[in-house]
């Protein structure tokens, strides 16, 4: 359940973080699919964060292999970006993943969102989302 008394909503689960991701996006965008991000290598579940928040692009690193994942249509930018770190209020940047997808009646994209929660204190956060505005874009719903 998630914890919202102090300064910043935290959580000890993924159930946690796609909660917080629907909150989030319930007033312009509602997420209707949201992924956990897992390593396709190793099966962790814990990652690094690279953003763009500007351009909307993200990449997760999983701390286990360092295998490198950029969601959704992430690569079609990433050379282009100024990137940055993700990190958490509490200075770590180690980070459980939740993509949310908001869809169109055509079940084509509309909307990204990138959260994450500390694997230290368990903070939620949205750290990037964007706007999809092409079709098809369901495709991207298997990048993340």
């Amino acid at each position: 359940m998630i914890d919202k008394a102090g300064t910043w909503w935290t959580g000890s689960s993924f159930e946690d973080l796609a909660e917080y991701i629907r909150i989030h996006t319930s007033l312009g965008y509602p997420a209707g699919d949201i992924r956990r991000c897992v390593c396709g290598d190793c099966g962790g579940h814990v990652f690094g964060l690279d953003i763009a928040q500007a351009e909307g692009c993200a990449q997760r690193i999983c701390v286990g292999c360092l295998n490198e994942y950029l969601i959704a249509d992430s690569e079609d930018y990433w050379d282009q970006v100024n990137i940055e770190t993700g990190a958490c209020p509490c200075g770590y940047e180690t980070f459980e993943i939740g993509v949310g997808y908001s869809l169109r009646e055509s079940g084509e994209i509309q909307w990204v969102t990138v959260a994450g929660r500390c694997v230290v204190c368990g903070i939620l956060g949205v750290y990037t989302d964007w706007k999809i505005d092409y079709e098809p874009s369901r495709h991207l719903l298997d990048r993340f």
